[in-house]
C-alpha cells in the first residue's frame, strides 16, 4: 500500500510540475472538534484548488479532552482513529490523501499509545517508523528530500514525561545505550545522504528555535537545530507550540516553520533569536501549505476561514561542502533506538457461552466478526470459556449425547467457519450447561476433532512471547468449586462419575491444584487464569457460589494478570487487587444479560450489557490488552495490565496436592490398546514467539524486513503434581498417559519500506549517496500458518513448527498429524448409557 500510494504522489507531481503539501499539526482534540471541523473544510478547499498530494501532520494525533479522559490511544481499534480524524478530515478531497506521520508528546503520554499509532493499518495513515525519509520529485529532475523524525526524547530525555520513561524504557531507550546520541546520528547522516538536493526539509514536532523557552527547557532540540544548520536545510517544520509562524535563520539559508494550531490555540513565544526575521500569529485555528517547485518551496499560513494569513518561502539550497556526518553512534537498521521494531505477541480470541441455537443469528454475527479480527490480528487460538452447548431452539437438551451428536458441527464448526477461524485451535474449559446432561462432560472429551482441545480439567499453556518474557496460561474447571457437591440439575451424578466427593477432599485438592500451578508461574510476566464461572464481575453469582471466592483469593495471592471467566453474559473488565489483577468477563458469544454489578461496588472498571460480543486478547513484552468486541466489529473499551512482578512472601500450600493420576483434578482417559502400558506423563505447553529482523536495501528498490515466529509445542494436559517442575497431563495408573494435541498459530510478520524513485521511506544505514528504503516497520503483511499436530504421548515429545516469511497475506493452513487418540474403553460407556 505504501509504494502504490507514492506512486499516486509522483503521477500529481509530474503532471503538474510541482509539489503541493498540506501541514496539520496539534490536531487531535475533542475539546475543540468544531475549530477542527472548520479547518479541516478550509484544508479540503485548498487541497482541492491547489492540486494536494498528501499531508504532513506534525504530531499530537490525539489528546485527552471532551468525551475523552486519555491522552493518546488505548488500541488499534480507538475510535479516536475515526472520530478524530477519519470522521473530521473527510471532506472530498482530503479524504483521499495519504497522511504522513510523526509523534507528538501527546501520543507518548499513556502507555503503548506510540504502539499502537504505530501499528495502525490505513491506507492512508503512513507512520512507517520513527525516524523516515521520503525523497519526491517535485519537478522534473528536482528532488525533495523529507526527513521525519521522533522528537520526544531528544525534548523531554530520559526521564519524559507522564509515562514516556515507562514507554522509552520498554524500546530500550536508556542513557547506557546511548538513545539519543544514535537518534542524532540518524538524523546527521540523513541530511548528509540528502545533501545534494535542491530541497531538504526536516520533519518533527517538538520546536528548534520558533518559540525561545521550548528550546531552553528542552534536553537535545538545540542539537537538532544545529545539525539542520550544519548542513543548510531548506526548512525545519514542526507543531507543539499551539500558534502559526516562521522565522529565516541560519544566514537566511533554513526557515522554521510552526504549524501547531490545527485542534488547539495559543499564545505568541519568541524565538531563540529576537533579532531573526519572520511573523507569528497567536490564538488562531489554522493550517500550512507548502508548493515545492523548480525555483522555491512556498510555505503559506492559513486560518480556519481559508485565508492566508502570510507567506515565507525558500529558493533553491546549495549542497553544503567541507562538511562530514558523524558515524560514531551510527546504527544498523535494526536498532530500536531508531528503528520501530514490533515487538512478537500472542494473540487470543476469547469467547464465552456460545452454543445456542436460539440465538444463532447473533451467533452467527459474532462468527463473522471473530474471523475478520482473527485475520486482521493473525490470531493464534480461541479461548473457549465455557457453555459451549446450551438448550434451545431445536434442541431439547443441554450439552451433547455422544461424540456424533450433531450440535458439535451444527453449534460449533458450521458456525466459526470463516477461512481464517476455522483453522484456529480452540483452547477449552467447560461450563455448567456442558454438566448438566449424564455423560456430556465426557463426550466433549472424546470428541475427536484437532482444533477441539480439551486436554484435561486443569492444565497450563506457558507461552514465550520474547526473550526472557513468559505468559502462563491456566486453565481451570470451576463447577464443583461454584455449585459444590450437590451441583445443580445432573451435576451430581456427573461428578459422582469422576469420583468427586465431599470424602475424597476434591474441592480441596482443586484449590491446591490452582495454588500450586499460579506459583510455578509465579517468575512469568503475565500469568492469566481461564474458569467458566465468575469470581469477582459479577456480586450476585459470586455470593452465590460455594468457592468461587477461593479461587479469587488464590488469584489474588499470587498477583495473577488476569482472571477470566464466562457465565454472565455481558462484557465487563475490573481493576482488582489493587490494581494489579484484572477481572475480566467474556459471557456473551450466544447468550446475552442485563448488567450485574462487582462484588466490590466502585470497583475501576465497566460493563457491557444485552450485546452480543467477544473479547480479543494480545500479549507481547509490553502489556497483555483486552479489547471487548461486539457483534458489530465496534470496540466497546479495553483495558490492559503491564508485566506483573513475582509474589513474594508467599508459597502454595501441598496438604491436598494430587498424585499426577489423581482424577479429582485430571480426566482419566481409558484405553484398550493391547501394545501400551501404564504410565505417568508429565508434558507442558511452551509456546514461543520470537521475531528476528534482517534488512536489505539497495537504491530504488524495496527493502524488505521480515520477521519470523517460531512456535514450539509439546503435549498440552497441566499437573502440578508432587515433582514435576513443568506442567503435565496424565492418565491414570491403568491407563496410558495420552495428551491432546496442541494447535499454535504461526505467524510471520512481514514488514515492507518500499523505495520508488520519487517517494521512500528511509533508512540512514547505507553508503549509497541516493536514498536508501530501510526503514524496520513500514506496510506491515501478515501470515497466519496454524499447525496442529496429534500426539500420543507416553514420554515428553515435542514439535517444532517455523513459518516461512511471506509478502503476501493468505488465508491460515492446516496441517494435521494423525494419532490414535480417544480410544474408548466398552465398559465406561455401559456406564454412561445407564444416565443417558
Amino acid at each position: 500500500m505504501l509504494s502504490r500510494t507514492l506512486t499516486i504522489v509522483a503521477a500529481v507531481v509530474s503532471s503538474v510540475n510541482a509539489l503541493d503539501l498540506l501541514l496539520a499539526g496539534d490536531w487531535g482534540n475533542q475539546l475543540d472538534i468544531t475549530d477542527m471541523q472548520t479547518v479541516a473544510a478550509a484544508m479540503d478547499k485548498t487541497a482541492a484548488a491547489r492540486g494536494s498530494s498528501a499531508v504532513i501532520s506534525l504530531g499530537d494525533n490525539f489528546y485527552q479532552g471532551g468525551n475523552y479522559s486519555y491522552e493518546g490511544v488505548q488500541s488499534v481499534q480507538d475510535e479516536k482513529f475515526g472520530t478524530l480524524w477519519g470522521n473530521v478530515f473527510n471532506g472530498k478531497t482530503l479524504q483521499k490523501l495519504p497522511w504522513w506521520q510523526i509523534l507528538g508528546n501527546h501520543d507518548w503520554y499513556l502507555k503503548n499509545s506510540h504502539l499502537f499509532e504505530m501499528s495502525f493499518q490505513n491506507d492512508k495513515w503512513d507512520l512507517p517508523d520513527l525516524f523516515y525519509t521520503k525523497r519526491v520529485e517535485a519537478a522534473p529532475g528536482v528532488f525533495a528530500s523529507f526527513i521525519f523524525i521522533e522528537t520526544d526524547l531528544l525534548n523531554y530525555g530520559y526521564k519524559g514525561k507522564k509515562d514516556m520513561a515507562w514507554n522509552f524504557e520498554q524500546l530500550g531507550w536508556t542513557a547506557n545505550s546511548k538513545t539519543m546520541e544514535k537518534q542524532l546520528a540518524w538524523l546527521d547522516n540523513a541530511l548528509a545522504q540528502a545533501n545534494n538536493d535542491p530541497y531538504v526539509i526536516v520533519v518533527g514536532h517538538h520546536v528548534g528555535f520558533v518559540c525561545g523557552s521550548d528550546v531552553t527547557g528542552s534536553v537535545a532540540m538545540q542539537n537538532v537545530t544545529d545539525l539542520v544548520n550544519k548542513w543548510d536545510a531548506t526548512a525545519y517544520i514542526h507543531g507543539h507550540h499551539h500558534t502559526l509562524a516562521y522565522y529565516t535563520t541560519n544566514q537566511n539559508k533554513t526557515l522554521q516553520v510552526q504549524v501547531g494550531s490545527t485542534g488547539n490555540i495559543g499564545t505568541e513565544c519568541a524565538p531563540t533569536d529576537m533579532k531573526a526575521i519572520g511573523k507569528e500569529v497567536a490564538n488562531t485555528y489554522g493550517f500550512g501549505h507548502l508548493h515545492v517547485d523548480a525555483t522555491s518551496a512556498v510555505f503559506d499560513f492559513i486560518d480556519e476561514k481559508n485565508d492566508v494569513l502570510f507567506t515565507a518561502s525558500m529558493g533553491v539550497r546549495t549542497p553544503v561542502v567541507n562538511v562530514k556526518a558523524d558515524t560514531t553512534y551510527l546504527t544498523p537498521a535494526q536498532d530500536g533506538s531508531v528503528h520501530f521494531i514490533p515487538p512478537p505477541y500472542v494473540d487470543l480470541l476469547l469467547l464465552g457461552d456460545w452454543g445456542n441455537q436460539a440465538d444463532y443469528s447473533d451467533m452467527q454475527n459474532v462468527a463473522s466478526t471473530m474471523d475478520t479480527w482473527a485475520e486482521k490480528f493473525n490470531s493464534s487460538a480461541i479461548v473457549s470459556l465455557g457453555d459451549n452447548f446450551y438448550l434451545g431452539g431445536i434442541y431439547n437438551y443441554d450439552g451433547v449425547k455422544s461424540t456424533k451428536d450433531v450440535k458439535f458441527t451444527d453449534l460449533w464448526s458450521n458456525v466459526y467457519s470463516g477461512p481464517t477461524l476455522k483453522n484456529l485451535p480452540w483452547w477449552m474449559v467447560l461450563g455448567n450447561h456442558d454438566w448438566y446432561l449424564s455423560g456430556s462432560h465426557i463426550h466433549q472429551f472424546e470428541y475427536d476433532h484437532p482444533n477441539w482441545q480439551l486436554p484435561d480439567f486443569f492444565y497450563t499453556k506457558r507461552v514465550r512471547i520474547d526473550e526472557g518474557v513468559f505468559a502462563s496460561l491456566i486453565f481451570i474447571e470451576t463447577d464443583l468449586l461454584n455449585y459444590g457437591y450437590a451441583g445443580k440439575q445432573n451435576m451430581s451424578v456427573n461428578f459422582a462419575l469422576q469420583g468427586w466427593t465431599a470424602g475424597n477432599k476434591t474441592v480441596e485438592k482443586q484449590l491446591a491444584w490452582l495454588d500450586n500451578a499460579l506459583e510455578k508461574a509465579n517468575k512469568d510476566q503475565y500469568v492469566i487464569v481461564f474458569g467458566h464461572h465468575t469470581g469477582f464481575a459479577c456480586a450476585g453469582d459470586v455470593n452465590n457460589a460455594k468457592f468461587m471466592k477461593n479461587v479469587t483469593a488464590l488469584v489474588n495471592k499470587w498477583n495473577a494478570t488476569a482472571y477470566v471467566n464466562g457465565h454472565h453474559h455481558t462484557l465487563a473488565a475490573y481493576y482488582t487487587n489493587n490494581g494489579q489483577t484484572l477481572q475480566v468477563q467474556s459471557g456473551s458469544g450466544g447468550n446475552v444479560d442485563a448488567a450485574c454489578a462487582p462484588l466490590i461496588a466502585n470497583t475501576p472498571g465497566q460493563e457491557l450489557a444485552n450485546t452480543y460480543g467477544f473479547a480479543h486478547l494480545r500479549i507481547n513484552k509490553w502489556a497483555a490488552q483486552f479489547d471487548f468486541v461486539t457483534e458489530s466489529g465496534s470496540v466497546a473499551f479495553v483495558a490492559s495490565q503491564g508485566p506483573r512482578s513475582a509474589a513474594i512472601g508467599v508459597s502454595a500450600d501441598t496438604t491436598y496436592l494430587t498424585a499426577p493420576d489423581d482424577a479429582a483434578v485430571h480426566y482419566i482417559r481409558a484405553q484398550t490398546s493391547s501394545s501400551t502400558t501404564s504410565s505417568t506423563t508429565t508434558s507442558s505447553t511452551t509456546t514461543t514467539s520470537s521475531t528476528t529482523s534482517s534488512t536489505t536495501s539497495s537504491t530504488t528498490t524495496s527493502s524488505t524486513t521480515s520477521s519470523s515466529t517460531t512456535i514450539v509445542a509439546t503435549s498440552v494436559g497441566t499437573s502440578v503434581g508432587t515433582s514435576s517442575a513443568t506442567s503435565s497431563a496424565t492418565s491414570a495408573a491403568t491407563s496410558v498417559a495420552t495428551s491432546v494435541a496442541t494447535s499454535v498459530a504461526t505467524s510471520v510478520a512481514t514488514s515492507v519500506a518500499t523505495s520508488v524513485a520519487t517517494s521512500v521511506a528511509t533508512s540512514v544505514f547505507a553508503t549509497s549517496a541516493t536514498t536508501t528504503a530501510t526503514s524496520a516497520s513500514a506496510a506491515t503483511n501478515t501470515v497466519a500458518t496454524n499447525t496442529v499436530a496429534s500426539l500420543s504421548v507416553a514420554t515428553e515429545s515435542s514439535i517444532e513448527v517455523r513459518a516461512t516469511p511471506s509478502t503476501t497475506k493468505t488465508a491460515p493452513s492446516n496441517l494435521y498429524v494423525s494419532s490414535a487418540l480417544h480410544q474408548k474403553v466398552s465398559f465406561l460407556f455401559a456406564v454412561l448409557a445407564a444416565f443417558v
